[in-house]
């Protein structure tokens, strides 16, 4: 989404994030880079998710460990 948004596209993102410190810095970065965040809605019971990637330094493999967060309790009528 923030590339598309910085090569001069048209983005809006649909996603739920918590009320905490990481979703003020998410919403300020998408907001900064001209992302409609008009469908990111904010839980009040729920943190904001994340993702890792883990890389092995020897083999080159890689795994993403998703944490959903917020983003589990978005619904139909949401989207």
């Amino acid at each position: 989404a923030t590339a598309a948004a910085r090569a001069g596209g048209t983005v809006a993102f649909i996603s739920k994030i918590g009320n905490d410190s990481m979703s003020d810095m998410i919403l300020k970065s998408f907001k900064n880079d001209g992302i409609n965040t008009d469908f990111v809605y904010i839980s009040k019971t729920c943190e904001t998710g994340s993702a890792f990637i883990e890389v092995n330094d020897i083999t080159g493999d890689n795994r993403i460990v998703c944490i959903a967060g917020a983003n589990a309790t978005l619904t139909k009528e949401e989207m």
